[in-house]
C-alpha cells in the first residue's frame, strides 16, 4: 500500500497512520503541540467529526476514559 501511496501527497499522513495505528479522526485533529518529535510521543487531545448539520466537521476533545491518550509510535 505505501508503495502505491509513494507519490501522493498524502504519503506521509497514510505512512503516520500505518505505523501508529490512529483512526482518520484523530490523525487529523492533531496539532503540532500535540507532537514532541524528540521524544518520538503523540498526544491525542482532539478528534475531527462529522457533525449532524450539513455534513461539516468539528474538532473535538477526545472522550477517553482516562483522558488524553499518547502513544510512543513514531521516531
Amino acid at each position: 500500500m505505501l508503495v502505491a501511496a509513494s507519490s501522493h501527497r498524502l504519503q506521509p499522513l497514510l505512512e503516520f497512520g500505518l505505523h501508529t495505528g490512529l483512526r482518520k479522526g484523530e490523525m487529523l485533529g492533531l496539532r503540532w503541540g500535540d507532537l514532541e518529535l524528540a521524544e518520538g510521543i503523540v498526544s491525542i487531545r482532539h478528534t475531527l467529526q462529522h457533525t449532524n448539520s450539513g455534513g461539516l466537521s468539528a474538532l473535538k476533545r477526545v472522550k477517553y476514559p482516562a483522558g488524553e491518550q499518547s502513544s510512543g509510535a513514531f521516531h
